[in-house]
């Protein structure tokens, strides 16, 4: 009996994935008019999250029978959860199919993909602190052979306002090559500008690739020493890495799917370099956001700047607004999701098959983190639902 009621309240939410997951708008550059801002004080956290401290058993069990239902409709090949409220509890599980060698547990890396934008952006902004680098200056100072280089900022590349086109799109680009940073720059510069620095929006790996590049040119450090620096070290994270050429084919073990298959011609891991440098946990990743947004890596400021004249993010379903390496989700129908503001960074692609989902609700200081090594259509809405039955739980809601 208890299997069927889990099994109608699955459907139910399955019912209501399209929301979260839609039919991508057309490719179309949205006004800058179009702006969202976020106080810090809007959308801050507190208290502490304790990887330690858990729910009690009756929260665990009822979270561990839904994702067990969550699993048998979606069979993901391998999947790791964490979800947390600060000072309140923490609670992390896997589920794999029967298909799959590798058996892991939570404390097995997964790849974040497009995620580590948040670490990039984190790990800029703490230069602009140290007065290492400033937002409006130009990348010219490192990059003048890049044509309107003396027109794109740092600013314009952590917004995605830089017209710079993402190297992946380029149709002669690889994916089952392995390419330095460099050369992926050289990709992109082979096609026009999409539009003048500054005047619209496109998301870009390839302006992320040079934010780190940048980065490690102004320190003289590099990339996974400053990660190590002001992240890793700073948090005890112990399962957060920046993926290198030197560690890769040892850090992640897990392989690539897509629907459950295997990937066998798969994207180098190194692929999106520092637009997705980083491996991870979901409990290292719900650790991470919530220190970030409790101004605890960055100062207050720093965090509300990423939140600054947020852009709209036109493919994203339901509406979305991007700032500096993070995304607002606002004004959700509350029937389909009991408040009107998430905060996310999610990562992925079909040529990896990793999918990476950070959630933070701020109205209940609540964070989610879903991980898989398995490219499922509609994988993603598991965090919210997981969010979703959660908060049902704790606030008895029927």
């Amino acid at each position: 009996m208890k299997l069927l009621k889990f099994t109608c309240l699955i459907a139910s939410y399955l019912v209501l994935i399209s929301v979260f997951i839609g039919c991508k708008e057309k490719d179309s550059y949205p006004s800058l008019i179009d702006k969202r801002t976020y106080l810090f004080e809007e959308i801050q956290s507190h208290g502490t999250l304790s990887t330690s401290k858990a729910f009690n058993k009756e929260i665990q069990d009822s979270l561990s029978m839904f994702l067990d239902s969550m699993q048998m409709f979606l069979n993901i090949s391998s999947m790791s959860v964490a979800i947390g409220i600060p000072d309140v509890g923490v609670w992390s599980a896997v589920r794999q199919n029967n298909d799959d060698e590798n058996r892991i547990d939570t404390n097995t890396i997964f790849h974040a993909e497009s995620t580590g934008k948040i670490y990039t952006s984190v790990l800029i902004l703490k230069l602009v602190e140290q007065g290492v680098l400033s937002l409006d200056t130009s990348i010219d100072k490192w990059f003048s052979y890049i044509p309107k280089s003396d027109k794109i900022t740092i600013r314009d590349l952590l917004m995605h306002t830089s017209g710079i086109p993402s190297f992946e799109s380029c149709k002669e680009y690889d994916y089952t090559k392995v390419y330095q940073p460099m050369e992926k720059v050289l990709w992109s510069l082979k096609y026009p500008f999409l539009f003048e620095p500054g005047t619209s929006f496109s998301y870009s790996n390839t302006g992320y690739i040079l934010l780190g590049l940048i980065a490690e040119q102004a320190t003289g450090k590099s990339f996974e020493e400053l990660l190590q620096q002001n992240i890793i070290s700073p948090l005890g994270l112990k399962y957060t890495y920046a993926i290198t050429f030197e560690n890769k084919d040892t850090l992640i073990t897990l392989k690539g799917h897509k629907g459950g298959k295997e990937i066998i011609l798969m994207e180098d891991v190194t692929g999106p370099s520092f637009s997705g440098y980083i491996a991870s946990t979901p409990k290292d990743q719900i650790v991470f956001l919530q220190a970030l947004m409790s101004g605890r890596l960055i100062s207050k400021e720093s965090v509300e700047d990423m939140f600054n004249e947020m852009n709209r993010f036109p493919e994203m379903k339901p509406p979305a607004y991007y700032g500096k390496g993070i995304m607002a989700m606002p004004d959700i129908p509350s029937n389909q999701f009991p408040y009107d503001l998430l905060i996310e960074h999610n990562g992925g692609s079909t040529w990896m098959g990793f999918y990476s989902y950070p959630l933070y609700v701020p109205e209940i200081n609540m964070f989610v983190s879903v991980m898989t090594n398995d490219y499922v259509l509609y994988s993603e809405s598991i965090k919210y639902n997981l969010a979703n039955y959660l908060i049902k739980l704790l606030y008895k809601i029927p």
